[in-house]
């Protein structure tokens, strides 16, 4: 039976969040166990790598964790303070991650240019127990990406090694070079630094010919430039894998509730239902194979 908007709008806000986190946090662990939480790169790495970015969905602004892989887990959400307060509420955000799926619950977690910050730097090395990889297009406001800049256009071996690949990848349809240092230093961090700069060309289509150009940053310096290539690319999987897919099955950017607590409980069930349903769907083509 179908319950009616009213008594579900009467349900929703006293559902108790503690135990709709602990239900997912079983999900997540049954996905684990199945194998479906690893990144593989093109290079054969295999890594645990989570998203971290914020959404709306009316007047609600919340910051979400995803953790990518076969099915893309959507483990919490923290609902912001007000305006402009992304980077305190992801702050929040992982320290409840780290106290759920304890420290390390991913080695990599990949961002956008908001959360090259000392602060997130150093949570994420320090507390969660991970690298920080983030893609940016923000030369101008880091001083680090101008350093970069620099020692990438300088004549060869004219400043120090650097890394360079030229490519092509037909998944994408882009052509690309990829330059990458390391050694860079950031002030507040005890970390050394390493940057990637990639130029893409598309190949096809009505973009074909279009030069565009992106950063990676990140403190682990094991990655090749390839590898932070690609997993900036991956950064939109929790955009696309997540938010994305989970408007699309469930309607979650519709405008349901202005408040901050219905809206939590809400998200929490839908995250819950789509993680489930990712998973019943590999088993079921696993099944059929």
């Amino acid at each position: 039976m179908v319950s009616s908007r009213t008594t579900l709008w009467r349900v929703v806000p006293k559902m108790n969040k503690a135990k709709l986190r602990k239900a997912i946090e079983k999900a997540y662990f049954g996905a684990k166990e199945m194998g479906l939480l690893n990144e593989q790169l093109p290079s054969g790495r295999q890594l645990r790598v989570g998203a971290l970015d914020g959404s709306q969905c009316g007047v609600i602004s919340f910051t979400c964790v995803d953790v990518l892989g076969s099915v893309d887990v959507l483990l919490d959400l923290e609902v912001w303070e007000g305006p402009g307060k992304e980077l305190p509420t992801a702050g929040r955000l992982l320290r409840r991650c780290v106290q759920t799926y304890g420290r390390g619950f991913v080695e990599l977690l990949l961002g956008d240019g908001a959360y090259i910050t000392q602060n997130m730097i150093r949570q994420c090395r320090e507390q969660v127990g991970c690298h920080l990889l983030v893609k940016t297009q923000e030369v101008e406001t880091l001083n680090i990406l101008k350093d970069a800049r620099a020692l990438f256009d300088a004549p060869k071996g004219a400043l120090g090694p650097i890394e360079y690949e030229k490519g092509t990848d037909a998944e994408r349809g882009v052509s690309n070079e990829v330059w990458a240092a390391g050694g860079f230093a950031f002030e507040g961090v005890t970390d050394r630094l390493k940057v990637a700069r990639v130029r893409e060309v598309a190949l096809k289509g009505k973009k074909a010919g279009t030069v565009s150009e992106f950063w990676g940053i990140t403190t682990w310096d094991d990655l090749k430039g390839l590898e932070m290539r690609e997993l900036a690319h991956r950064r939109w999987s929790i955009e696309n894998r997540g938010f994305k897919a989970l408007n699309e099955h469930c309607g979650s950017k519709r405008v349901w509730t202005h408040d901050p607590e219905t809206f939590e409980a809400l998200m929490l069930m839908l995250f819950l239902g789509f993680v489930l349903m990712q998973c019943f769907l590999v088993e079921s083509r696993l099944a059929g194979d």
